[in-house]
């Protein structure tokens, strides 16, 4: 048996690929707000769109971007499919012209025009049933009698239909299923999945019987023991692993720039990132030129990692105007590689603690081979002497992000560092950490934090006339507080002004009884309370560290509607952006 190491060798070597979101019309990648969106073609229609997708072209295309594999959605929310599928018509009670499955199996048609360029195919699918298609998650048994706001964003409309089993057992079966009938088809031909809306692995899949996250990776494999799976927990940064049964990370984020890790394996997985080329998935126009785009995919790919790319197409293929800049892109990074060696970039960020004492950080590099490369940060110029391993000190700089600009044979790459923030607690309340809006123009919060009898106890005061509730709470007024401990397992709790306070994890929304809040005055400008969490919540948290991660991101009701700002503004709730609490 191979070792996923060896299994993701080909993946790793491709560096880069494309990904295709080829869906039903009003199947949305994400939640659209209009129903009337959600409103597929009819099962003709979706066949004569499946018919015009020209595959020889657009592997032709692909050949000429020196793509290293691509993928291609075989569905996602609207109950429609671009490959038959027995099992699936079967249980849904279709067939014939009636079938939202397309005669045309595009997937395997697709396989077969990549393959003449070795290009090869990975296939998309999801965690459950297609969330837009009423009649699919009734028959299909795929919603949960646990509260998922995360499924589609449309709980509240498909509650209706929710099961007692919180481990969807009948679901998950059947699901295998129909991915095990694919796989039988399909064999070699399709390299691996990428699985997504994968936010409950740990209601779904981390049990030792099956259905559970080796049953359905089991199914993901039929005719093919090689294939490669990841499962998604959504827009992590950074990215990181869901299920121990996957091969490679997910790697979804929005914004490539702070994707770095350092590969090529990541808690025992292939490190890969997946973002969009344009402004948004599937949609233009192209958020950088050629160059840039190089740059971006270099930082991932020199630190061992895979990096695909989203696009926006036709089904005749790629418009001239996008593959021009692709074009650019493909030709500009394989120039890269002749002229700047493959450079490994390990970054410890640089920090002022809360006396303004600065911490310096570093830049470690490691060249493939010896280069002179020129290093720019913070308005001062370094090299790395020519040497294929170096240090470099990153000084703090007056900005919450500075960005280190490597250059080599007249390419060059920017990597974003976040300057980082350290702060001492104790017995004692600290001194008031102020959160203002963006502009600074107001202040929205301010908290005097401290340690007691492991618990992080937090003083509120948040500026706020009137409250308003919202069923999500982070809508609403509420202050959000995010702890990571040693292994940078993310926490996130609201603590709402009205004192309930919920943990939300993976879209998942409950209600936390482990945090006290303790209210206090309200005098009609200001709501002020006392919330203790205790540390031990973060399972990766040891007391003799003496450190753990934290942030807050605060949201008030104003005259001008809702304000919100966080105290790190890193990209996402990163945690690499958190601050560090130092407990004395």
């Amino acid at each position: 048996m191979k070792t996923v190491f060896e299994k993701t060798e080909w993946f790793r070597k491709a560096e880069y690929g494309f990904f295709f979101h080829f869906l039903n019309s009003g199947s949305a990648l994400h939640p659209p707000e209009n129903r009337s969106e959600r409103i597929p073609a009819p099962p003709d229609e979706w066949n004569r769109m499946v018919d015009s997708f020209d595959a020889d072209a657009i592997a032709q295309q692909l050949h000429e971007l020196g793509a290293g594999y691509a993928f291609l959605t075989v569905g996602q929310n609207s109950g429609y499919y671009c490959a038959p599928n027995e099992t699936y018509d079967r249980i849904m009670g279709l067939s014939g012209d009636r079938s939202k499955c397309s005669r045309r199996d595009l997937m395997l048609d697709f396989a077969d025009a990549l393959a003449k360029y070795n290009i090869p195919l990975m296939a998309y699918t999801t965690t459950l049933a297609p969330g837009f298609d009423f009649d699919a998650v009734r028959k299909l048994k795929s919603i949960p009698p646990w509260n998922c706001n995360a499924n589609c964003g449309n709980y509240q409309e498909v509650k209706q239909f929710a099961g007692t089993d919180p481990r969807l057992r009948e679901f998950q079966t059947m699901w295998s299923a129909i991915h095990a009938e694919w796989m039988r088809r399909w064999g070699t031909k399709v390299k691996g999945w990428w699985v997504d809306g994968s936010y409950f692995a740990d209601k779904m899949y981390a049990f030792p019987d099956p259905p559970n996250g080796k049953s359905f990776a089991d199914a993901l494999r039929t005719g093919n023991p090689d294939a490669i799976i990841a499962f998604n927990p959504g827009v992590v940064y950074p990215p990181c692993a869901v299920d121990p049964n996957q091969d490679y990370l997910a790697g979804e984020i929005n914004e490539p720039e702070y994707g770095l890790l350092n590969g090529p394996m990541v808690e025992g997985m292939q490190y890969h990132v997946l973002t969009y080329v344009g402004q948004y998935w599937g949609k233009g126009p192209v958020r950088g030129d050629g160059k840039a785009l190089a740059a971006m995919t270099r930082n991932i790919t020199d630190n061992g990692g895979v990096v695909s790319w989203d696009l926006p197409f036709s089904p005749k293929g790629i418009d001239d105007e996008l593959f021009a800049v692709l074009k650019e892109f493909a030709d500009q990074y394989a120039r890269s590689k002749k002229l700047f060696p493959k450079t490994e970039v390990k970054i410890t960020p640089p920090s002022w603690n809360m006396e303004g004492k600065a911490i310096p950080g570093k830049a470690e590099l490691h060249s493939a081979d010896s280069a002179e490369i020129r290093l720019e940060w913070n308005g001062s110029i370094r090299t790395n002497g020519g040497k294929k391993d170096a240090v470099i000190e990153l000084s703090p700089a007056n900005a919450k992000e500075c960005r280190l600009k490597l250059s080599c044979g007249g390419f060059s790459r920017e990597i974003p560092v976040h300057i980082g923030k350290e702060i001492t607690f104790s017995r004692t309340p600290s001194e008031p950490i102020v959160l203002k809006t963006k502009d600074e123009s107001r202040i929205l919060g301010s908290y005097r934090c401290s340690i007691d009898n492991g618990c992080f106890l937090i003083d509120a005061e948040v500026f706020e006339k009137e409250s308003v509730i919202r069923e999500r709470p982070w809508e609403g007024s509420c202050l959000e507080v995010f702890l990571a401990g040693g292994k940078k397992e993310k926490k996130q709790f609201c603590i709402r002004h009205d004192g309930a306070v919920f943990q939300v994890a993976n879209g998942i929304v409950e209600e936390c009884s482990s945090i006290e809040v303790v209210p206090g005055e309200r005098d009609g400008k200001t709501v002020r309370f006392r919330a203790e969490i205790p540390l031990s919540l973060m399972k990766d948290y040891r007391p003799e560290d003496k450190e753990f991660l934290f942030d807050f991101q605060q949201t008030i009701n104003a005259e001008s509607g809702i304000l919100r700002n966080i105290l790190s503004e890193g990209v996402g709730c990163a945690v690499y952006a958190f601050a560090k609490a130092v407990v004395k």
